[in-house]
């Protein structure tokens, strides 16, 4: 009788711990969900506040026991510098995890974001039919990773009324440093069959599959102002690593890496190394296509093959160098390369 009472009390202990423990973990639940909601207003990236953060008029939380689903039926972002850039999304969802408090999953669908100019004037426009951002904080509570999926992107240039669209892009962002606002990130990026509306890509109709893009920077940016930091960098002797590009537009693969650095005139420095296969086979489309002229065909082979190196998988390889503002095949001038300033439409002040 004694042994049972005893049991009877380790087991009225135990349903009074687990008890507890419940009560305890729903209200860090409701705490976690509600610290969750108030900082939302107080949004920041890269350290800078954003210029608008307007959140939805209508916010539930959602979720319990295992995430914390924060649903708006809208949601608008405007950051600014010299230039306007704004982000709308309606049935936005944010997830957290109590247990993983460093984890954060956006999932903004059917979303809208473009670039203006000083006068409102926009630039570019990007539309998406989803974008997944999984977002990783470190222990100071700043942006340690990201990973960021599109899906169906859709992107117009207003300049010059171009429209670039993918199946899918998908961008993973590491090694960010733990105060964020000094930045040297790898990056890996992929493309899944990339269009546009006209130019090149438009008039071989076939898509271009950027499939693995990966990247480094050897120098931190230490300054948010583009120029200044741009200077410093250079300087400190920055470079971006391009340790593996892989593209494939129907037969024709091209793998490269190389090494991209900017001069004391802005302008890039680059050193790649280019193995390609099915290139002959890929002239012949160009002039197929009449892209090439058949004169223009026949110099593009005779260039390749006196270039270009046969390996062991008799593919060819070609060095490509970018310097003084020249783009150079071998020792082939291919054509000129303007600053950074001039590709990007940046002012330098």
């Amino acid at each position: 009788m004694a042994l049972k009472n005893k049991k009877n009390k380790l087991i009225l202990l135990g349903l009074f711990f687990l008890t507890c423990i419940t009560i305890i973990y729903c209200l860090f639940w409701l705490y976690f969900a509600s610290a969750a909601k108030n900082t939302l207003t107080s949004l920041s990236i890269t350290n800078m506040k954003l210029d608008t953060f307007k959140e939805s008029s209508n916010i539930s939380i959602k979720g319990f026991p295992f995430n914390i689903k924060i649903l708006l039926d809208s949601l608008s972002l405007d950051y600014k510098f010299s230039k306007k850039l704004s982000l709308k999304s309606n049935n936005a969802k944010i997830i957290l995890k109590p247990w993983r408090p460093r984890s954060v999953l956006v999932h903004l669908p059917q979303s809208l974001i473009f670039l203006s100019d000083s006068k409102g004037k926009k630039i570019l426009t990007l539309t998406s039919k989803k974008i997944k951002i999984n977002i990783k904080l470190n222990k100071h509570k700043k942006i340690s990773s990201l990973q960021i999926f599109s899906e169906n992107p859709k992107l117009n240039t207003h300049t010059k009324n171009t429209l670039y669209y993918a199946k899918n892009i998908q961008s993973n962002f590491s090694n960010l440093d733990a105060n964020f606002h000094l930045i040297k990130p790898s990056m890996v990026i992929s493309i899944e069959q990339f269009y546009s509306s006209n130019g090149l890509i438009n008039k071989l109709n076939s898509p271009i599959t950027l499939s693995h893009l990966e990247a480094r920077l050897t120098q931190k940016f230490t300054n948010m102002i583009f120029h200044k930091s741009i200077e410093l960098w250079r300087n400190q002797g920055g470079t971006i690593e391009i340790n593996k590009l892989d593209i494939i537009c129907d037969r024709f693969k091209i793998n490269s890496n190389g090494t991209i650095s900017i001069d004391d005139q802005n302008r890039p420095i680059a050193a790649f190394t280019l193995t390609t296969s099915g290139l002959i086979q890929f002239i012949d489309k160009l002039k197929k296509k009449n892209i090439l002229t058949p004169t223009q065909a026949i110099a593009s082979k005779v260039t390749a093959k006196v270039v270009g190196k046969k390996n062991n998988s008799n593919q060819l390889t070609f060095p490509i160098t970018i310097q003084y503002g020249k783009v150079t095949l071998g020792s082939i001038l291919l054509f000129d390369m303007p600053d950074i300033y001039s590709i990007l439409k940046l002012e330098k002040s």
